[in-house]
């Protein structure tokens, strides 16, 4: 582990504990909590096509989200951890998971406010490789800096956001610093929608500048938000440069992200766009999208920026004892400054909870995940289902039997896997975190 990511690991732990502990204080906040361990079984702990291990898993982790709304500051924290013990050797012990951390908080009302965003997770090391604790390695992505804002009149305004960011990973040597901005003129439409003009701009520095490349990306384009009550929209359609090296890219960037509430218990989202991204981008986006925090990030770990075309669609149930997801994506990364490593990636995801009764409940899932890749011979494609069946043991404690199923086919024999998972987990949660307000 670099020295750079060992300190900076300590570091964004110790600011997310400060920030949690300002939340935690006020009495308004949200918070979500369980602790659990668990004993588990895999057929595959090596996910090989030739040589199959057994292994037996010992485990210890929680989940916990907070969030808070002031006048004053907006908080928000979803993080799940587990440290793995293998019984039988097959890896080290390890702690996996992630953590996505928000706080914006007003210096001055409704004109200069302050961000922090912290996202820390895992990423494949090669992404060739299936995921193991041997290919998983830990990368934080840390960005603060404040927003101004200037009315003019009742109904326009500039704003000037400036950003500092800082990557580092665990194993992959593209640590990186970035600065951005964007100037912004914007005109509120009605009480519901708001139109507006912008300039946005971020710069990229490497570490080791001598052999990565340096880049920057412009954008110039128009916004227009709805926030109304059963709508939230924001499109953004523009023009975008990419400078690498001396070597310049540009095109079109169109930005879409829509939720619609249909009915009380029911909602559908819908995203696409085409932008000029980089691996940072992409592990923040599929991060704060992701229901499970904690799950490995399919990122490629490349150090230039790419075209990232992408179109998604998720609907949504929250019934009074069903829960529903369905979701899809596509995602086309083309890569324009010499990587091969241009790659189709498409998602479908299906969950579902069922209470069955006042202390039995059971859930399911089934996940299928092709990776195609444009240039170098190779195709994954990934099927993954699983079961749960929950026991409430009182209150506060309760008592699952899980099992898991994972197969690869790839167009790489020595890629091909299935692995089978079978656990009997506990969980605890405490009176202070079933989602009340403190």
């Amino acid at each position: 582990m670099g020295k750079r990511f060992a300190e900076s690991t300590l570091g964004r732990a110790f600011v997310t504990l400060v920030v949690m502990s300002v939340a935690g204080g006020v009495s308004a906040a949200e918070i979500d909590a369980g602790f659990r361990t668990s004993y588990g079984w895999t057929d595959n702990a090596g996910r090989s096509s030739t040589t199959t291990i057994e292994e037996r898993l010992i485990t210890a982790g929680f989940d916990l989200d907070v969030s808070e709304q002031t006048r004053k500051f907006e908080f928000a924290l979803r993080s799940s951890f587990d440290f793995l013990h293998y019984a039988d050797d097959t890896f080290d012990d390890e702690l996996a998971g992630g953590a996505a951390a928000s706080l914006l908080y007003w210096l001055v009302d409704e004109r200069l406010n302050w961000i922090v965003e912290e996202n820390y997770g895992q990423q494949l090391a090669d992404p060739f490789a299936a995921e193991t604790p041997a290919n998983r390695e830990s990368l934080n992505f840390f960005t603060t800096g404040p927003s101004f804002l200037l009315p003019i009149g009742e109904r326009n305004q500039f704003g000037l956001e400036m950003r500092y960011s800082q990557m580092d990973y665990e194993i992959t040597p593209i640590d990186n610093d970035r600065v951005s901005a964007r100037l912004s003129f914007d005109h509120t439409v009605n009480e519901y929608s708001v139109f507006s003009v912008n300039v946005r701009g971020r710069e990229v520095e490497f570490d080791d500048s001598d052999v990565v490349d340096d880049y920057e990306v412009q954008e110039y384009f128009v916004r227009y938000e709805i926030n109304s009550p059963r709508n939230t929209l924001t499109a953004d359609l523009g023009w975008a440069t990419a400078d690498s090296a001396g070597e310049e890219q540009e095109g079109y960037m169109f930005m879409l992200e829509w939720q619609r509430t249909l009915t009380p218990r029911t909602s559908v989202t819908f995203t696409g766009g085409s932008r000029y991204a980089d691996e940072g981008d992409l592990f923040r986006d599929l991060q704060n999208s992701d229901d499970n925090v904690g799950r490995t990030v399919d990122v490629d770990g490349e150090d230039e920026p790419f075209r990232n075309h992408f179109i998604g669609a998720r609907y949504d149930i929250e019934a009074t004892r069903t829960n529903v997801v369905i979701d899809f994506s596509w995602n086309q990364d083309d890569f324009k400054f010499g990587s091969p490593l241009d790659r189709n990636v498409v998602r479908a995801e299906l969950a579902v909870e069922r209470e069955l009764s006042r202390s039995f409940s059971a859930s399911m899932f089934v996940d299928l995940y092709s990776r195609d890749y444009q240039v170098i011979d190779r195709k994954d494609d990934d099927v993954a289902f699983g079961f749960s069946l929950d026991y409430e043991i009182g209150q506060s404690w309760s008592a699952a039997l899980i099992g898991q199923y994972f197969d690869r086919n790839s167009t790489s024999p020595d890629a091909n896997y299935t692995e089978k998972r079978a656990f009997i987990r506990f969980t605890y949660t405490p009176d202070w975190g079933r989602r009340t307000t403190r």
